[in-house]
């Protein structure tokens, strides 16, 4: 799923790249579809945790579950406060 998420944003940033050297007076295009990269590159682990939360409760593996929602909790919250303290 890690590799689908960085192939996915990478063909993204590839086509924003594609649309500055076509079309240069469409920054707004441009600016959109680096961002969405972007976006589609921040949010893969958080899509792999989620899965794997679902999985492991799916399976009854409670220990796992619990860990990974620990994990996910740790993610938002550090998201979260780089959002709001601009922390690089």
């Amino acid at each position: 799923m890690l590799i689908t998420g960085v192939i996915v944003s990478g063909v993204i940033f590839a086509l924003a790249l594609v649309m500055h050297i076509v079309m240069p007076t469409k920054l707004e295009v441009v600016y959109t579809l680096a961002l969405l990269g972007a976006a589609v590159l921040i949010f893969t682990p958080y899509l792999r945790v989620l899965v794997a939360l679902g999985a492991f409760f799916y399976n009854r593996e409670y220990k796992f579950a619990i860990l990974s929602l620990l994990v996910l909790i740790i993610m938002v919250l550090s998201l979260m406060a780089g959002l709001i303290f601009h922390i690089a």
